[in-house]
Formats: structure tokens, C-alpha cells, sequence
């Protein structure tokens, strides 16, 4: 089953930069368990984990990119001795789940918390509008299983 799901509210647990392709790899976590209404899958099971990998050449200072990643996380975050800082910042993320696919988990976008995504692993403009109908069908759902029916004595 293909579906694209919204990850309000994750945290980076682990951060590195890799050198040699001049990559930066984020593994981030779901701070909440994966909603009811999402598929069944282990993978999705409690708190997800999934990965997302940034270019450091494409959030450089002159990048098109660098104000989106600024917005995000406050500053630049090709700057290797200041990647502890951002574990801390509070995410959400975008991610495309397949389970018939070598990966099953694929994270395209973050954003800040609760917020829609506008981080993407390309600029496609299409990105940014996927991210808030996902984002609203993650909102619809979850209210949705909230009863506001009160019995009525008659």
C-alpha cells in the first residue's frame, strides 16, 4: 500500500555528516505513537524512525534552500561543530510509506513542529501542497475518533 503520512511531532536522535559524499543524515524519531488510521505495518508501530539525508551543498549560504532550512532550525546546519544543537529542535515530517518497497519509511520533508513541511529533498512546488493535504487528513481522523455525542435523557 502506497499512502503519504504526516508526522506532526518528531526529533532528530541522531545526526551525522558524512565527509566523503558531503551528506548530512538525519535519523529522526516520532515523539507519538502512529495514529490509529495510518496502515498497519511493524514498521509503524509506536514510535516510528525513518531517516532523512541532506545535500550539504544544497543548504550552503547561496543556496535556494537556505532559507527554507533556516526557517526550520535557526541557522545553517552545514557547520560541523554546531550539529549537537539541532537534536533538540522539535520536527514534523513528511513521509511516503510503501511496504512493498526496498525502503518502506521515505522522509522528503520536515518542518517545524506541527506545522506543515517546507524542507524537501527537491523543489518541487507540488511538495508543498501534498504536505498540507496530508497534514489535514492527519488533522481530520484524529478528531474524528473523539465522541462529542452526549447521551440525552428524554
Amino acid at each position: 500500500m502506497n499512502k503519504y503520512l504526516y508526522i506532526p511531532s518528531c526529533k532528530i536522535i541522531r545526526l551525522d555528516r558524512n565527509i566523503l559524499t558531503n551528506k548530512i543524515i538525519l535519523y529522526i524519531k516520532s515523539k507519538l505513537d502512529t495514529p490509529v488510521f495510518y496502515p498497519q505495518h511493524p514498521v509503524l508501530k509506536g514510535k516510528s524512525e525513518f531517516l532523512y539525508t541532506i545535500e550539504a551543498e544544497d543548504v550552503d549560504n547561496n543556496s535556494v534552500y537556505q532559507r527554507e532550512i533556516t526557517e526550520i532550525f535557526g541557522s545553517n546546519i552545514t557547520i560541523l561543530k554546531n550539529l549537537a544543537k539541532f537534536k533538540k529542535i522539535p520536527l514534523s515530517a513528511l513521509i511516503f510509506f510503501d511496504d512493498t518497497a526496498k525502503i518502506i519509511l521515505d522522509c522528503f520533508g520536515i518542518g517545524r513542529e506541527n506545522e506543515i513541511c517546507t524542507f524537501f529533498n527537491s523543489m518541487d512546488p507540488a511538495k508543498k501542497e501534498l504536505s498540507r493535504l496530508t497534514a489535514l487528513e492527519y488533522k481530520l481522523p484524529a478528531k474524528k475518533y473523539i465522541n462529542e455525542d452526549k447521551p440525552v435523557k428524554i
